[in-house]
Order: C-alpha cells, then structure tokens, then sequence
C-alpha cells in the first residue's frame, strides 16, 4: 500500500484519515499455511508535524486457520495497530543514521510505502498455538480421532519402561 504524503497537502498539526480494502491473499500468508476469507481493512490516520508524517494504522482481517491440536480449519478475526514515523529521504541525508529502523519510514518523492508495515503487523498478531476453542481436546494419540467430536477407547496408560518406577513414587 504506497500512498504520496506529498499531494495530501497537510499543514503542520493536521490529520486526515483514509480507509482501504486490500483484496486476495498475499503469498507470504499462503506459506504461514493461512487464507484471508474476506478482504483485509486497512485504516491510516496520517499527521504532519511539520518536518515528518506520523502514520498510525489499524488493520481488521477475517483468516483461516488451523487448529494446532485437531487439524481443524476454524475461521479467526484479526485486529492489529501499528505506527510509523515517515521522514522524507532528503531530510535524512543531514540527518545522523536513526537509532529504532522499525518505526521509521522513509519516503522517496512523499510517496511511502507501507507494504512492510502491514505484514509485520498481520504476521505479528497471528498465534503461534491457533486454537479452535481454548478446551480444544486435540487428536487421540493412539487412532488420531478428532476428541472434540467424539470419544476413543484407546489405552492411555503406556508408560516408558525406563520411568515405570518413577510411578511407584505418586
């Protein structure tokens, strides 16, 4: 998403607010096993300061993901906030080398890309444990039956021989 800071023609203390809708699944969400199913909303508010633009944005997404102890497809919404400090890149050639790269942005003829920005926070706010319920009992280890579907029979009480005498102890 590249916007040019330049032709919203903002005076030093002004916002404005801009809203859109980013179509199709990118292909880094594709390889995190992860489907958009409905377009991913992308709120910016923009304010100039007078010598740099500080974009907040606010992300909404609808995605497909798979439960990480029954292999189900459960659908999650995503909500997620960012926040970037634009500086133009003729301003930072005066400039000493900035210490946080992660918050800055730097624009090239006021236009700002904000492509990176967007994934970071999509990729961020995603779990790394999806799960479909937080009681979510998993797969049967022994048959692989879903246990939120229905019950097993199948022995659970194996034990490593090597610690069988640590359940003497219990």
């Amino acid at each position: 998403m590249r916007i040019n800071l330049k032709q919203l023609r903002l005076r030093s203390g002004q916002k404005k607010t801009m809203q859109e809708k980013l179509e199709g699944s990118p292909e880094w969400l594709k390889e995190m096993q992860t489907v958009l199913t409905d377009s991913l909303s992308v709120e910016l508010q923009v304010e100039f300061t007078g010598k740099q633009w500080v974009v907040r944005g606010t992300l909404q997404a609808s995605l497909q993901l798979t439960c990480s102890r029954c292999l189900k497809e459960f659908p999650y919404r995503l909500e997620g906030n960012f926040e970037r400090i634009v500086v133009s890149t003729t301003d930072m050639k005066m400039r000493k080398p900035l210490e946080d790269d992660d918050v800055y942005l730097f624009a090239e003829e006021g236009w700002a890309d904000f492509g990176q920005a967007i994934e970071e926070t999509l990729v961020l706010n995603i779990p790394m444990v999806p799960l479909c319920r937080e009681d979510c009992s998993g797969l049967c280890a022994v048959c692989g039956k879903n246990l939120n579907e229905e019950t097993c029979h199948c022995r659970n009480d194996v034990i490593d021989p090597r610690l069988e005498k640590l359940k003497n102890l219990l």
